[in-house]
């Protein structure tokens, strides 16, 4: 083996400039976290909406506003939805970032490699 091929730390290394050189941020900073809590926080609100308008549709003896209450409630429910659908959206983009960002990794780790052992394969076919 020659000395000139890059090991796991170097590569490790080499890996992580190139993740700050695209601007990958992790931690506090990125959005996406941000945006989740607001999906989670967007659910559970709707949640309640659709709970307390069913409750009060439920106590009043008025047709009317029985059904504002009804309206107010799937209304709610739409939020709760949209909830989910922005939690679902921002969860799937930092998980598929991390799992793509992975195998790029495992991939040239893995080109290291097969380059090392075809030129051990032409080393023992030139001698």
């Amino acid at each position: 083996m020659s000395n000139d091929k890059p090991t796991i730390n170097e590569a490790t290394t080499t890996f992580d400039a190139e993740l700050a050189r695209l601007k990958v941020k992790g931690g506090d900073s990125e959005p996406e976290r941000g945006l989740v809590l607001f999906g989670v926080i967007l659910f559970i609100l709707g949640i309640v909406g659709v709970i307390v308008a069913l409750q009060s549709a439920h106590e009043s003896a008025d047709v009317l506003v029985q059904n504002e209450k009804i309206i107010l409630a799937i209304l709610c429910a739409v939020l709760s939805l949209a909830g989910v659908i922005i939690w679902a959206r921002y969860s799937m983009t930092r998980y598929l970032r991390y799992w793509l960002l992975r195998v790029i990794f495992e991939e040239r780790h893995q080109q290291d490699r097969n380059i090392e052992a075809l030129e051990r394969i032409a080393a023992k076919l030139d001698k």
